[in-house]
């Protein structure tokens, strides 16, 4: 992580038993580090936070909701950030089934910071995609934000798509 200059490390799907956090050492630079990690009597599914020593001071409180959700508050400069790592949750929502085919590779979803694309072949696939993904947020507690989502279609004709996430009809873009 020194080497990389990253404060804190997403990692998801992790294989261990209950939930928790503890200090660590790198053996090479002698950096301290802290580590929030769930998990379930399965052993899978499991999400952590590897934290450097700045970030780790920052933190104010973390919770483990599920083996699959853990959220962290840091405090930074007058203000809170409320993190949640809850990645898995989203590979899980979406399906093999959905997405393009590309060189003979199915691509469903891109990835990139905070964001995520969800790549769908038709109007209805999508539509099916976010509603297995509001599901399951649902089942944790939370809810996708319809302000935030947007939609897009990518081909030869102009087309309105009428995607929704529960009563709000989402926003269309034509570029991202």
């Amino acid at each position: 992580m020194e080497h990389m200059d990253i404060d804190l490390l997403g990692i998801s799907q992790t294989h261990g038993p209950d939930a928790g956090d503890f200090r660590t050492q790198s053996l090479k630079s002698q950096d301290n580090y802290k580590v929030i990690y769930s998990g379930g009597e399965q052993h899978r599914h499991g999400e952590a936070m590897i934290l450097n020593d700045k970030m780790s001071k920052a933190l104010k409180d973390h919770n483990t909701f599920s083996e699959r959700i853990i959220c962290a508050k840091f405090t930074k400069q007058h203000h809170d950030t409320l993190l949640i790592q809850a990645k898995y949750l989203l590979q899980e929502a979406i399906s093999e089934k959905s997405g393009i085919l590309s060189n003979g590779v199915n691509i469903n979803n891109i990835r990139y910071a905070d964001d995520t694309v969800i790549l769908a072949e038709s109007e209805e696939q999508l539509q099916a995609v976010l509603d297995r993904i509001a599901d399951k947020c649902k089942e944790y507690g939370m809810e996708i934000n319809a302000k935030k989502t947007k939609t897009m279609h990518i081909g030869r004709d102009t087309k309105t798509l009428t995607i929704t996430v529960g009563n709000a009809v989402l926003e269309q873009v034509s570029k991202y």
